[in-house]
């Protein structure tokens, strides 16, 4: 298994070495894009390899002792997983988690998974979302894939998007490859709100020009 990361400095420095680095029991390789000024996609495109690939975040915590077990045990079902996402695809979709119109939230019977938003588990705001299971799009914070499935597909990330919607234009291009996407049930807090934006909305307009 393969840990894919970009981080602006150290990545000791980082709340996703802190939390996994140290722990035992997995085969666990490291590929840390440090003192980073590419964009995600052109990183996480640089290691795309035949093995189990993990792209996070670096200002997520795991806290779970048997993480990469998760991972492997629902890459025995979906070809990509991730901690949440939607069911559904629709016109003008700008988010996983967005409404049609509007920024609030997609019904409750759209989305899939849960994640935490601080940097303690025990002080994290826990937001869950809707049972696991099959999905159409996934959060960008945590993905992992099958890396065989990726190269046979011709599946990459697509370089036109540094930051924002890179994890969508992802999950298009997968469901076309005929790839199958999934929530499993791993425990993480992330430390981002992740706000709209300029860059988000420069984004936007060709993220809708390229996908629709």
């Amino acid at each position: 298994m393969k840990l894919i990361c970009a981080t602006r400095g150290r990545f000791e420095d980082t709340l996703l070495c802190k939390s996994v680095v140290k722990m035992r029991g997995t085969e666990l390789t490291f590929a840390i894009a440090q003192n980073n000024t590419a964009g995600l996609s052109r990183v996480y495109n640089s290691e795309i390899s035949a093995e189990t690939l993990v792209f996070a975040h670096d200002d997520v915590v795991i806290p779970n002792f048997w993480w990469a077990d998760v991972v492997e045990e629902g890459l025995k079902r979906f070809d990509i997983v991730g901690v949440a996402g939607n069911r559904r695809v629709f016109p003008d979709q700008r988010s996983w988690y967005l409404e049609e119109q509007g920024l609030g939230p997609d019904y409750l019977e759209n989305l899939s998974g849960a994640v935490a938003g601080g940097t303690d588990w025990c002080d994290a705001q826990k937001l869950c979302f809707g049972p696991l299971g099959e999905v159409k799009t996934l959060d960008g914070v945590f993905i992992a894939a099958n890396g065989k499935k990726l190269l046979e597909a011709g599946v990459t990330f697509d370089e036109d998007f540094d930051f924002h919607f890179y994890d969508m234009s992802f999950c298009t291009r997968a469901r076309a490859a005929g790839l199958t996407l999934g929530t499993i049930p791993l425990t993480l807090v992330h430390n981002s709100k992740g706000p709209f934006d300029q860059r988000w909305r420069d984004a936007l307009e060709v993220y809708r020009r390229k996908y629709g």
